[in-house]
């Protein structure tokens, strides 16, 4: 997780980057009143570009951990369903000794009465 925080702080600055030499080429483009549809439709490729490309790179990783994810995931159905399995055994096996506890509770019973009549 911290490597996805480290990829999208490296990510932000690469974006400030770009959009600071953008700024600046305008300003410049403005400075020299040479703004013309050519020189914008130029700065609005490169930045298409840029961006694609990063978006390129960012979508493959997204793709790889998106694997991982279903591996883990998997992994994890596979431990829930062997923990709900081995709660289902321990559930009979409490349930089994509840009951014995029962028998023997009433055992003791009928060996106290026993013994008192005796006396």
């Amino acid at each position: 997780m911290t490597t996805d925080m480290a990829q999208l702080a490296d990510r932000l600055n690469e974006l400030e980057n770009i959009f600071t030499q953008v700024k600046k080429e305008l300003t410049k483009m403005l400075d020299k009143g040479c703004v013309t549809d050519s020189n914008i439709k130029n700065v609005v490729q490169k930045l298409q570009e840029t961006i694609h490309c990063e978006d390129l790179t960012i979508t493959n990783t997204t793709t790889e951990e998106g694997i991982q994810t279903e591996g883990f995931v998997e992994s994890f159905e596979e431990k829930v369903n062997k923990l709900e399995k081995e709660n289902e055994e321990l559930c009979t096996k409490c349930n089994e000794l509840e009951n014995c506890v029962e028998l023997l509770r009433t055992e003791y019973e009928k060996c106290e009465d026993y013994w008192q009549n005796k006396v």
